[in-house]
């Protein structure tokens, strides 16, 4: 048996390189179990299903069990007459026209008695497909590489759903959440619009951020809002003042922490030019969170804009974007619980 020809009978070839970089040979496939598939970055369970079937049908059958089977598909001389057609069994998943006695498609693994009766929704294949741009690399805890899945083809979504590069796994995707599109200037992440959680890349040196930007640092989402004082007191659309706590002079934003319910968990006035943030910053810290640098970000005001810089911090700061960005050589970039490295 080759691991590449399985995966590819199985439908399943955008697993196969995650499987050579892995070092995932005959024998060790056939040890695979769940937990091993999801390492590998096979996160959708159907697939994951399909391979574990596959997985069981080789090892209830001996290779003279196989042959036969092979025999039987490919009609071959000196071996038992095959029942007439009428008598074969059309798997659900792939169509394919299996011996009544097979629990499991010879084609795609699919488990034909004691199993799932739905037929899976085909993936149309593109007129515009061609060879593999690059690589998402999943980002482990450590920093370490995880499972590599190969962009093949010029258009690739992914998400929760029915999509290219499925993690139904992760309850923090949206069905289809982004879009990676190879064109002739590069790679291009395109968000959906109206996602819940958005895609947020990481920021190399600075940017300026304006008002409602929110973006990632540590396990802490943080919103900038602009605040501007020369206003006065805001007042209602009745005309009445609208009474509140007297902020400290020069206050020009504030930071708040998001928490799941989409309400602040905490909020922070920026009068500084300067504000630090971090775990153990002089300025607003989050002592309890060791994903943030010492001193992770810092907040610049020049009286006319707001500019976010990070510091060097070990596990980086990610923007939310809102519009199409290109992808360089080991950038990264969050989506739900799954941090990415795109690597051409």
């Amino acid at each position: 048996m080759d691991v590449r020809e399985a995966l590819t009978n199985l439908g399943l070839e955008q697993y196969i390189d995650s499987f050579q970089d892995n070092e995932i040979d005959e024998e060790s496939f056939l040890f695979l179990t769940d937990d091993d598939l999801k390492q590998l970055g096979v996160s959708a369970l159907g697939h994951r299903k399909k391979i574990l079937a596959h997985i069981e049908k080789l090892g209830h059958q001996d290779d003279d069990l196989e042959d036969e089977l092979e025999s039987l598909l490919e009609n071959e001389v000196g071996t038992p007459a095959k029942p007439d057609e009428g008598d074969k069994v059309p798997c659900p998943s792939c169509g394919y026209d299996n011996e009544p006695f097979f629990r499991f498609c010879l084609r795609c693994g699919f488990q034909l008695r004691g199993g799932p009766t739905g037929k899976s929704k085909p993936k149309p294949t593109r007129s515009g497909d061609s060879g593999i741009h690059g690589h998402l690399v999943l980002v482990k805890p450590d920093g370490a590489d995880g499972a590599s899945f190969p962009l093949r083809g010029d258009t690739i979504m992914m998400g929760r759903g029915d999509v290219d590069l499925a993690f139904p796994d992760d309850p923090y995707m949206a069905e289809h959440e982004l879009t990676i599109r190879a064109t002739p200037t590069g790679i291009v992440l395109s968000p959906e619009t109206g996602t819940r959680n958005g895609v947020y890349i990481q920021l190399i040196g600075s940017v300026e951020i304006g008002d409602g930007d929110l973006f990632r640092i540590g396990q802490q989402l943080l919103q900038f809002r602009r605040v501007d004082l020369s206003d006065g007191a805001r007042k209602d659309d009745q005309g009445t003042r609208i009474l509140g706590s007297v902020p400290p002079p020069n206050t020009w934003g504030r930071l708040g922490q998001i928490t799941d319910d989409e309400q602040y968990a905490s909020v922070h006035l920026l009068a500084k030019k300067s504000v630090y943030v971090g775990r153990e910053s002089q300025g607003i810290s989050f002592p309890w969170d060791g994903y943030v640098s010492r001193n992770h970000i810092r907040l610049l005001w020049d009286g006319q804009k707001c500019v976010l810089e990070d510091l060097d911090s070990s596990n980086g700061t990610f923007i939310r974007i809102k519009s199409s960005v290109a992808l360089t050589d080991e950038i990264r970039f969050l989506v739900g619980q799954h941090l990415f490295r795109f690597r051409i």
